[in-house]
């Protein structure tokens, strides 16, 4: 795999979930300026060591690894993110709802998985891979769950 090939973040702001592709530097600035929102938090993956170094345009607000957004911005659901999925995660037996990427899901079908149970597990799998190439919504994500 190429060092700089395309990996999916995850970036968040007042009024919605986008997720634009980051890759090389120069690409991933021309990518962050089509975002509207000013202030956008990367979810730091696995091949992201390197926007935190001085040499690097600081084109994010806030390089994170983990982040949760209080329950009032999706409908009373706590928002947990975080690169890679997780088995457990602060308020899931409260509702609170699992973002992820990195598993590389083609297609609905863990989602559909962790929707269609018996007792539903609010994980999304946020990946443009899992989402047919296209950024997910906050509004569909709990249209997906029926929230």
């Amino acid at each position: 795999m190429p060092s700089m090939s395309a990996w999916l973040r995850m970036t968040v702001s007042t009024s919605r979930v986008t997720l634009p592709i980051v890759c090389p530097s120069a690409e991933a600035v021309r990518l962050r300026e089509r975002i509207e929102c000013k202030n956008v938090t990367l979810i730091r993956g696995n091949h992201d060591g390197d926007w935190e170094d001085p040499d690097v345009p600081q084109i994010w607000e806030d390089v994170r690894d983990y982040l949760e957004i209080a329950p009032g911005y999706a409908k009373g659901h706590r928002l947990v993110m975080s690169h890679y999925p997780m088995l457990s995660w602060n308020g899931k037996a409260r509702g609170a709802i699992m973002l992820h990427g990195h598993i590389h899901s083609r297609g609905d079908r863990t989602n559909a998985r962790n929707r269609d149970r018996e007792r539903p597990i609010f994980r999304y799998d946020v990946g443009l891979d899992a989402n047919d190439y296209k950024p997910v919504s906050r509004d569909q994500i709990l249209g997906f769950f029926g929230l």
